[in-house]
């Protein structure tokens, strides 16, 4: 079974990077290690699971990289960030280059891994544009950046301008852009998901809690809209703020996350491109910033900022999810699930 990797801000109790695993029979999770690591708010994985890498708000704040040795992480290098850390960082294994988006600086940084996983900057892409129907877009916001499912194409995502950018990268760091996508003025696009084949996109915007749909071009890394659809009941009027968005393996069901109402919604891909809105559930935590499948998607993992963990049965067929009584873990301010 598959470890769980939890990562989270260090401002309360929580105090770095829980590494769990969960029994298949009885459902019971266990922490099998912990690291102590500072803001360790995203991390990133090698597939064979040997090299990790997370955000680290220690010293400048950056990027921290560990090695697995003796069944245990140990640290390897850190790299510093002028006292921004970034929001999130990809591994592109291929290259063995992180990509590292920096939400308060607006920029992207290229980071260089050496087989040591020893990490040095070796370009950045600034972003200067931004939209103007919020204040959380007074600047370029670079949220995440990840390759598509070819590996042709780096993708990244700027909140503040309401725009996704596709690059085509080189091993020395250089790029070329080739494609922009702008959503709808004050969307503010946070993440993206693509489908199995790599043919649509998911993309959901914080601000306006909505999800875009998007006609994805492996060849000319070109995205084409679709269609619009909210992560919000009809009738909510609160604030809230959008964060994860997750697709099962099968392509058949998106997730989303809701800040503020406290939920997941829960979408039933009718069709390629064509989303039906199923479920929204309750979490039963406050600020759900990110979420995972786990157990061979049979449950989701839901971590809260400002609340502990919440685990639901996940029904393969329906796609529906049911909260786990009893099955809540004591970990506080997890903001980032990897499984």
């Amino acid at each position: 079974m598959k470890r769980i990797y939890l990562g989270g801000y260090t401002r309360k109790k929580n105090k770095g990077i829980h590494i769990l695993k969960i029994d298949k029979n009885s459902n019971k999770i266990n922490e099998v290690e912990f690291i102590k690591e500072e803001g360790a708010t995203f991390l990133a994985l090698s597939r064979d699971r040997k090299k990790l890498f997370s955000i680290t708000t220690r010293e400048e704040g950056g990027v921290a990289s560990y090695k697995l040795e003796n069944g245990r992480y140990n640290l390897v290098d850190t790299i510093g960030y002028m006292g921004k850390s970034p929001c999130h960082i990809y591994f592109d294994e291929k290259q063995s280059i992180i990509y590292a988006s920096n939400y308060h600086l607006g920029r992207l940084d290229i980071i260089k891994v050496d087989d040591n996983l020893e990490m040095k900057i070796i370009n950045t892409i600034n972003y200067f544009a931004n939209s103007i129907v919020s204040p959380d877009q007074d600047s370029s916001k670079c949220h995440m950046a990840i390759k598509d499912r070819g590996d042709e194409y780096l993708i990244v995502v700027n909140l503040g301008a309401d725009c996704i950018y596709s690059y085509k990268m080189f091993e020395d760091g250089s790029y070329k852009l080739v494609a922009m996508y702008n959503s709808k003025a004050g969307m503010g696009p946070r993440h993206l998901v693509f489908d199995r084949e790599g043919e649509y996109a998911y993309i959901i915007g914080e601000l306006d809690s909505s999800i875009d749909v998007v006609k994805y071009n492996k060849k000319t890394g070109v995205f084409k809209f679709v269609s619009n659809i909210s992560t919000l009941p009809d009738d909510y009027k609160g604030k809230n703020t959008a964060s994860a968005i997750k697709i099962s393996k099968d392509d058949k069901f998106l997730y989303a996350s809701n800040r503020g109402h406290n939920s997941i919604a829960v979408y039933k891909i009718v069709e390629k491109g064509k989303l039906e809105l199923i479920q929204i559930e309750k979490t039963k935590g406050e600020t759900p910033r990110d979420f995972n499948f786990i157990k061979d998607e049979e449950m989701i993992l839901v971590g809260h900022q400002d609340g502990l963990i919440h685990l639901f049965e996940r029904d393969k067929e329906t796609g529906m999810i049911k909260h786990m009584d009893g099955k809540c873990l004591n970990i506080e301010e997890i903001v980032c699930v990897l499984s």
